[in-house]
């Protein structure tokens, strides 16, 4: 134990010093590279000192059983008994990172999660990408399990089909029509897009790829304090940040590129355009995220609806199907795609 404000607290435990990917020297040899590490920008550098940083996201795993704690005991697994699991557990860890004991980290987080929920989206394979940077692979399998049982966070999402993704798309494109109809507007009319074809990091990938990791250390603060609503707050800040950029074009792929924050149109170092701080647009995405007001929006209410219209339509296509003589298929499809 040791003192703090007069008080005996613990000591981080062991895995506060071991088990921390960039607590290893040749991790800056080694997966410098990295697909991961591109939206690092210098945050995270070989030779800082890590401790204060560390120490804040180590936080996180106690952040998420704020409320309680993780409805299930969670046991690393060795071994995944799905072959199809398998093959693309060690895909995607070969999308992810260079080396093969830091793949093997991740597929054993990814094999543990898949004995919860017996399928698999990519998006929780960015996540655990991202935690295990600093955490342990027990500490990142413990959060992950919070995410997905706990109804404060995204119980659904990581379902190869999920369509409690897809409930909370259709209620982020009523909250824009809402908060931002001129976007909303645009975004529907000039490109014809939907909300499912580009909001999939946000809301499923928790913004790995989207934010630089400074701005994404802020953005998990805020997720694991707040829950889902603060995906809906981020989703109206992103929008209110770039709608300028939105009006001002009617190319769908430049659209495309402006919703996702890509780096090649915003460089992590892309200063705010309303700040006449130092701040990048990114951080002042985050930090007005948490100050957006919903007011009396009932998002549980909308997603109950989107539910039922889900519902709905769900069962007038398998009556449709029904009339043409088609069978269902019920085979699992997995999310195989690069980005």
């Amino acid at each position: 134990n040791a003192e703090y404000m007069g008080k005996s607290v613990a000591t981080p435990d062991i895995s506060f010093k071991f088990a921390k990917m960039i607590r290893d020297e040749a991790f800056w040899t080694e997966e410098a590279e990295a697909p991961l590490m591109n939206r690092n920008a210098g945050f995270i550098k070989k030779g800082m000192d890590l401790d204060a940083l560390i120490g804040r996201i180590e936080q996180w795993a106690d952040l998420v059983e704020s409320d309680g704690p993780c409805p299930r005991e969670v046991t690393l697994l060795k071994e995944c008994p799905d072959e199809a699991a398998r093959r693309i557990f060690k895909l995607d860890a070969e999308r992810t990172f260079k080396t093969q004991s830091r793949r093997n980290d991740m597929i054993e987080v990814l094999q543990t999660m898949w004995d919860e929920i017996k399928d698999y989206h990519q998006g929780l394979g960015y996540v655990v990408s991202f935690l295990l940077l600093f955490l342990s692979k027990e500490k990142v399998a413990r959060i992950c399990m919070n995410l997905h049982l706990k109804q404060k966070y995204m119980p659904g999402y990581w379902y190869a089909a999920p369509a409690a993704f897809v409930r909370d798309a259709r209620v982020y494109q009523k909250l824009l029509d809402k908060f931002l109809p001129d976007a909303a507007k645009h975004i529907r009319a000039q490109a014809g897009l939907v909300p499912e074809a580009y909001a999939q990091k946000w809301f499923v990938g928790l913004c790995v790829h989207v934010l630089p990791f400074e701005a994404l250390v802020e953005f998990y603060e805020m997720y694991f304090a707040k829950g889902h609503e603060f995906l809906f707050q981020f989703s109206m800040a992103l929008v209110q940040n770039v709608q300028s950029d939105i009006l001002s074009t009617r190319d769908v792929s430049k659209i495309m590129a402006i919703l996702r924050l890509d780096a090649q149109t915003y460089p992590d170092t892309t200063p705010s355009k309303a700040d006449t701080e130092t701040r990048t647009m990114f951080a002042k995405i985050v930090s007005d995220a948490a100050a957006f007001q919903l007011g009396d929006v009932d998002l549980e209410k909308m997603r109950q609806d989107e539910v039922t219209q889900l519902a709905e339509e769900a069962e007038r296509r398998k009556q449709r199907e029904k009339e043409m003589g088609l069978d269902d298929d019920d085979e699992i499809v997995f999310s195989d795609e690069e980005d």
